[in-house]
Parts: C-alpha cells; structure tokens; sequence
C-alpha cells in the first residue's frame, strides 16, 4: 500500500508572532526556517511528536 500525506502551507501576516503562539499554546517547536531572498515570505517548518510541517 502507498503511503501520502498532505503538506500545509499556512500564509501568515507575521511568520515570528505566529511560530511564537504555534510554540507557546500549542506546544510545537520549529524545525527549519527559510527565506528565499529579502522582502519575501519567511518559509517555517515545525512539529510536534509525530506531527510535523516537514
């Protein structure tokens, strides 16, 4: 049997403020961040047990 799974992204207006309430209330930790260049999207991974963004 083959294995999927769904890979969300989220558009936030703040990246920081909400991996900060993703860590404080719902107790993810962050992975990995990217930015591709100044002035676009910040890109965060994160997860929680088996339950990750990554």
């Amino acid at each position: 049997m083959k294995s999927e799974f769904c890979l969300p992204y989220i558009r936030v207006r703040d990246a920081r403020a909400s991996l900060a309430h993703y860590e404080r209330c719902l107790g993810f930790r962050k992975v990995s961040e990217h930015q591709f260049a100044a002035g676009l999207p910040l890109c965060v991974s994160i997860e929680r047990g088996d339950l990750s963004s990554c």
